[in-house]
């Protein structure tokens, strides 16, 4: 019953308004439409500038920081507009070393470019038919990399020549490459949507190599990695398009370590990280941001304050503040990171050993200015639910107060394999318009009075007694 009641709370929050705490750190801003719908997409910051895509009556955006006033640039001339009443697919945006914005546009296969100063937009590239130009960089040496989704190309150019153009195939048949980024070492790592591959290109030799991730996604089906960032680390995350969980990658140990975040496929997109190594993505169908500290091994979560607004993608600033878009609600979000949050939690220890069928008892200290309930979730795909796991809080609720000590059992049931799990443990509000808390890996081992290890060691005993008394004989 106590499962059940957790449940229902959990799944009826988000049918109510979010109360975070006095000062939310979340401000939205509407965006001309004229009435329209008008499909914001990508997004990039650049100082206090902001620019967008918009894929209907395409077009890029200029929002000012300061001034919170936006600018339209539209790319076709209003002669020609009416025939661009589909949507136009531009998935990538990003300002150059050159101080133009460069962007992709992938229903037309083009590289295309803005500038600023004149408002002038220009064609810097066409591309081959169904290449589906998507994410765009520049490396340290001013060199433009993207990924072709439709041709499985990672692609270089000289952006002062168009012939230098360079197509390097991904080895998989249908790799579907996303979003990348550069590591400390200027080699490559993206995601392949597709086979659920995680990839490293070395820039130097031109060589790939593959990691395969865990393909048993929703309905068995691979999890369809889209978003990739790398932390202060060197440890490589990615979202999971198809569950809730985000995947983190150890490039010296080849180890992936998957967290369970909020609602059950609740579709986490771009991934990223910010000034500071934190990891920010966002769950576009539960209209949540979601920042993850590796540092000290934390998770916190954020409800956007309108509902159905299908936030994909998001951005970092210089200052650590998270500018996102709200593609149904014709919105761009900010995050303020300078707004500390409400609730501080610390954990004894990240890491647990429970012999099934006993319980481990471990503690963390909260300090809360807001009402709060306990809530752990596991890494089991699919379900996230603890399956096998019994997790009991003392006390199961704070109130806000000083800092508080809570202790929490943790049982493995006698049918639990063992093994590493890993588990998110924290506090929520009623609502879970906010939840933080730590990852906490748990090791279950057989204990001594488990009934599968007492019959192992009886029959290990029987055996060995007929055996000396058949020698005897």
């Amino acid at each position: 019953m106590k499962f059940i009641f957790l449940l229902l709370i959990f799944f009826l929050g988000f049918l109510v308004e979010p109360s975070f705490a006095q000062e939310s750190p979340i401000t939205e801003f509407n965006i001309p439409t004229n009435g329209t719908f008008i499909n914001p997409f990508a997004i990039t910051a650049h100082n206090n500038d902001i620019w967008f895509t918009q894929r209907l009556n395409p077009s890029i955006v200029h929002f000012d920081a300061e001034t919170s006033n936006f600018t339209t640039y539209h790319i076709y001339p209003p002669e020609e507009r009416y025939f661009y009443q589909e949507t136009i697919q531009m998935w990538g945006i990003i300002v150059g070393p050159d101080g133009l914005v460069w962007f992709t546009d992938a229903t037309e296969n083009k590289i295309r470019t803005l500038d600023p100063k004149t408002g002038e937009l220009n064609e810097f590239l066409q591309l081959e038919d169904d290449s589906l130009p998507w994410d765009l960089k520049f490396d340290s040496d001013g060199t433009l990399w993207f990924t072709e989704f439709g041709r499985s190309l990672l692609t270089s150019v000289n952006p002062n020549d168009v012939n230098s153009l360079t197509e390097y195939r991904i080895p998989s048949n249908i790799s579907s490459p996303s979003y990348f980024e550069f590591d400390n070492s200027g080699n490559i790592w993206l995601v392949e949507s597709g086979p659920g591959i995680l990839t490293k290109f070395d820039t130097d030799k031109k060589e790939f190599t593959q990691f395969l991730l865990p393909s048993d996604g929703v309905g068995s089906e691979t999890v369809n990695p889209i978003g990739i960032a790398i932390d202060n680390q060197g440890n490589i995350w990615y979202s999971q398009f198809r569950t809730s969980l985000i995947g983190k990658f150890n490039p010296n140990t080849e180890e992936i370590t998957e967290y369970a975040t909020g609602t059950l496929t609740a579709g986490t997109y771009q991934i990223i990280s910010d000034k500071d190594g934190n990891i920010w993505t966002t769950q576009f169908r539960a209209d949540r941001l979601i920042k993850i500290s590796p540092e000290t091994n934390s998770i916190s979560e954020f409800k956007i304050p309108t509902d159905n607004t299908f936030t994909q993608t998001l951005t970092s600033d210089s200052e650590g503040n998270i500018w996102f878009v709200e593609r149904n609600e014709n919105k761009i979000g900010f995050f303020n990171s300078k707004v500390p949050e409400p609730t501080t939690i610390i954990f004894d220890s990240s890491k647990l050993v429970v012999s099934r069928p006993e319980s481990t008892t471990a503690k963390f200290d909260l300090s809360s200015e807001i009402d709060v309930f306990f809530l752990a979730r596991g890494n089991e795909r699919v379900t996230g639910i603890l399956d096998g796991i019994i997790i009991e809080f003392t006390p199961s609720h704070t109130d806000p107060s000083e800092m508080t000590s809570v202790s929490y059992s943790i049982q493995a049931s006698r049918s639990l394999p063992a093994g590493i799990y890993h588990l998110t443990i924290g506090a929520a509000t009623m609502d879970l318009s906010y939840y933080t808390g730590s990852f906490v890996e748990i090791e279950v081992s057989t204990g001594l009075t488990d009934p599968i290890f007492l019959f192992g060691v009886s029959v290990c005993l029987l055996s060995a007694f007929l055996v000396l008394r058949k020698s005897r004989v």
